[in-house]
This record gives C-alpha cells, sequence and structure tokens, in this order.
C-alpha cells in the first residue's frame, strides 16, 4: 500500500511553547542546512492504512480521551536521521495509555518501545560534538517547557520531509 500516515501531537499554532520550538528548528534548519518541519511529538509513524481508516481509528481514540498536558525534558541525539536532535518528553499515564490504544488500533504490536520526543534538527552524519554543543545552547530553553494536548493531528508520511502534507486534526472528548 502507498498510503502511510503520521500520527502526531502539535503544540496549539498560537501557544508560547508552538513559536519557541518553531524558532528553534528554523534556526537549526537555517544554520545546518536541514528540512523545515512542524514541531510535534510522534504518537505513530508510518501507519499503512487508507486514509479513512486513519482518520477513523483516530477519531475513536479522541471520543474517549480527555485533554492532557506534556512536559519537556532532557535534550538527547542519536544518529538517525529524525531523531539526530531532540527534546525528550516526560512520559506520563495519558501518554502510556494513548499509546496502547493506537499501537491497539492499528495493530502496531511489534513497534519499539515508545520513546515520546520532539525533534529539533533532522540531519544525516551531524558530529556528534556538534550536538552536544548545540544541547548546552537549547535545553535551559526548552527543559520543562509544557503544553496542553487537546486533538491529534494527521500527517502523510512519505520519505522527503519537505512533502509531509497535514490531513487533518481531530478534538479530544470535551472535559
Amino acid at each position: 500500500m502507498d498510503e502511510k500516515y503520521s500520527v502526531w501531537f502539535v503544540p496549539g499554532e498560537d501557544s508560547d511553547i508552538s513559536r519557541i520550538l518553531n524558532e528553534v528548528v528554523s534556526d537549526l534548519a537555517n544554520r545546518f542546512n536541514a528540512p523545515l518541519f512542524v514541531p510535534h511529538i510522534t504518537l505513530q509513524p508510518d501507519v499503512d492504512q487508507p486514509k479513512d481508516q486513519v482518520l477513523k481509528g483516530v477519531q475513536e481514540i479522541c471520543k474517549v480521551t480527555k485533554p492532557f498536558v506534556v512536559k519537556l525534558g532532557m535534550m538527547d541525539y542519536t544518529d538517525g536521521l529524525f531523531q539526530t536532535l531532540v527534546s525528550r518528553v516526560e512520559i506520563n499515564p495519558e501518554l502510556i495509555h494513548i499509546n496502547k490504544m493506537i499501537r491497539n488500533t492499528f495493530n502496531r504490536h511489534e513497534d519499539p518501545l515508545y520513546t515520546p520526543h520532539i525533534s529539533l534538527l533532522y540531519k544525516k552524519g551531524l558530529e556528534n560534538a556538534i550536538k552536544k554543543e548545540l544541547i548546552l545552547e537549547y535545553e535551559n530553553i526548552l527543559k520543562n517547557l509544557n503544553f496542553p494536548v487537546r486533538d491529534i493531528h494527521i500527517y502523510t508520511s512519505v520519505p522527503q520531509i519537505e512533502k509531509w502534507e497535514f490531513v487533518g486534526k481531530i478534538n479530544f472528548a470535551p472535559i
């Protein structure tokens, strides 16, 4: 199947944390000739189902989910493209519960352990020494920031980051 979708949490567009994260992502993309992207917490990447099934599955999850708050933690880095430089997200019961519902809904039981984070830079081949310097530069700005999660966003999941497209947003159940 050619259709793939990613399921995300995205900070509210007009929030301070959205502004801060977008500034960091933009700054790093410019400095390292890297792609721009919407800062987000991936709940489930590469859902290999038709769009209507993805939307229906997310709608069912949102019907039984109440808004909650996520908090950014320590920064980290990997050699992988999609986690070149990240701000880890503190695990809480709501995140664990939603991740279980997503895995059940989309039959993703074999996926690796869920490690929520917000990526700040997608760049292959960046030296670890540079990543460590970037952590020193940004960690005090980002650590302990938090934001309310009130909805789930769906984006297309294609190899070219620049071609990711917004598909829809589904709100959680009212409080």
